[in-house]
């Protein structure tokens, strides 16, 4: 199996990178929207409108035996319900910014990948893309509390100073010939 190159795995990750980035932009869309109506339906308002127009309520499983919600659902909504509305206000940039953050990742990976696909591997663009590529995954790790992602970003500083070697390497082999 070939790792760089057409039909290569590097082209298989650069494809799917390409669809993924797609996702994500059409999720930095729709996910304000819906996030923006969970906010709505919290309020006291929001659960008048869905009174009026909702025929089954979660909590009443007499008028529909078959919708049940389960007791973590509830007491979940029941915790998101109670938290003040200026907290729920701030989840909307916080989740605009996770998304955004995303997008850049996966947008700087697939023109990393890309140059694996062509066959670029031991270059300088590929040691800027890894290195911004990592900082912004110790960002996200960061931001989302993940300790996995904080020791990816580890491994992808490590992997970056490798290919930063191997580059050099690398112009000292085309400069030698």
């Amino acid at each position: 199996m070939n790792y760089f190159g057409k039909r290569s795995l590097s082209s298989a990750v650069s494809s799917l990178l390409h669809v993924s980035w797609y996702l994500l932009l059409i999720a930095l869309i729709v996910a304000p929207l819906a996030a923006g109506a969970m906010i709505f339906f919290s309020t006291p308002d929001g659960e008048t409108f869905l009174q009026k127009n909702s025929t089954v309520v979660c909590n009443d499983s007499v008028q529909n035996p078959s919708i049940t919600c389960t007791e973590k659902s509830e007491h979940d909504w029941e915790k998101f319900r109670s938290t003040p509305l200026g907290l729920k206000l701030l989840m909307l940039p916080y989740l605009e910014a996770v998304i955004v953050l995303m997008l850049i990742m996966v947008r700087k990976s697939r023109q990393l990948f890309d140059n694996f696909k062509n066959e670029i591997v031991f270059n300088t663009s590929n040691v800027a893309l890894l290195s911004t590529i990592s900082k912004l995954n110790l960002g996200f790790g960061v931001l989302t509390f993940s300790l996995n992602t904080m020791l990816l970003s580890v491994v992808l500083f490590l992997f970056c100073e490798i290919i930063k070697s191997g580059t050099v390497l690398q112009e000292e082999h085309d400069l030698t010939i």
